[in-house]
């Protein structure tokens, strides 16, 4: 499935994903929302409820971003993950990096 990206700026940056987060993907997420990031910093809200696949470069992109907004304080959310995403998160322990909400 394309992968598409909806960057909105509020008192959050929120960025809602759609498609599969993958090899092919990874390296366009990050390089957008850490321009917008850098453009205005302020935590960082994932919504994941369109996200049907993610993969170990995915995840390494995610985790780029947090160490990029780290130093500054700024928390990242990862909001309605689907089951399959979720549990990416919890088997490697990314849980207690990444805020998860449902």
């Amino acid at each position: 499935m394309a992968f598409h990206i909806q960057l909105e700026h509020g008192d959050a940056l929120e960025i809602a994903l759609q498609g599969d987060l993958d090899i092919i993907s990874a390296a366009t997420l990050k390089t957008r929302v850490l321009e917008a990031y850098q453009d205005s910093p302020s935590p960082i809200i994932f919504d994941l409820s369109e996200l049907d696949y993610l993969d170990s470069t995915g995840l390494g992109a995610l985790i780029s971003i947090l160490k990029n907004t780290k130093p500054a304080g700024h928390s990242i959310t990862i909001r309605k993950a689907k089951p399959n995403v979720r549990k990416l998160f919890t088997i490697t322990e990314l849980d207690q990096d990444f805020q998860l909400e449902d």
